[in-house]
């Protein structure tokens, strides 16, 4: 597996939805619910990484922005030679390249895995165009201990910088996957779960995820994502 590393120069900015069918949940939603959770499921994959640092093999998840291009956290395939990608459950699609993101001189802990063929039938998902409040509701998707797919809810505690504290139930598998607000825009993706006092709150957060937060970033990653894969299917490109 190649790996570039390249910075998106992130600006604060907003996006069209397009043309795709979207999620409108009414205002009072207090969640992501089972049937909403059903129609954007098929965007969420399962990451195998092999041939990894040791021997050994990587779990995790991410989501699809483009036919061909999938969103994840970089600790699920650094070190890794080689990646697949589970789509719908039912289709492991290998991935051609990785790039690993950068901001300036912060790791962002994101890379994006060019798939070697497309996916025509599942979910592409947008980015929340503005950072979600604090006390917002969200759910997290992915494929926790690499079993089947599933979600929690929960809500955004706190952020400092590009970082979001979460609270909600999280377990390794977990990584990669979007945070998404009742609407199913994806307003982060999750890192890594914490368990030890100190960070942001001070407090033992042992039930809470670290996310990295797109929300507020998207217009400058989309347009970097749109230069860097102009074949890969992502909504509104020029």
């Amino acid at each position: 597996m190649t790996r570039g590393l390249q910075s998106p120069r992130a600006r604060t900015g907003s996006s069209r939805l397009g043309d795709r069918p979207f999620l409108f949940l009414p205002a009072s939603a207090s969640a992501l619910d089972p049937q909403s959770f059903e129609s954007i499921s098929s965007g969420v994959v399962k990451i195998k990484a092999t041939s990894c640092k040791g021997g050994g093999t990587s779990l995790g998840s991410g989501f699809l922005v483009g036919t061909s291009v999938v969103v994840t956290a970089h600790h699920v395939v650094a070190g890794c030679r080689r990646a697949q990608v589970l789509v719908q459950n039912r289709e492991w699609i290998p991935v051609a390249a990785s790039t690993y993101w950068f901001d300036a001189k912060d790791d962002l802990d994101v890379s994006t895995l060019k798939l070697s063929r497309p996916t025509h039938e599942a979910w592409l998902f947008a980015i929340r165009p503005g950072q979600a409040p604090i006390g917002t509701f969200i759910a997290v998707l992915g494929y926790p201990l690499g079993q089947g797919e599933s979600y929690t809810n929960g809500r955004l505690l706190a952020r400092r910088g590009h970082v979001m504290l979460l609270k909600v139930l999280g377990s390794q598998g977990y990584s990669g996957g979007p945070v998404v607000d009742t609407y199913g825009r994806v307003t982060g993706l999750v890192n890594v779960g914490i368990g030890s006092a100190g960070f942001i709150t001070g407090l033992n957060t042992g039930d809470a995820v670290i996310g990295y937060d797109f929300s507020s970033r998207w217009g400058g990653w989309r347009s970097t994502l749109c230069r860097a894969y102009p074949n890969g299917g992502i909504d509104d490109c020029p």
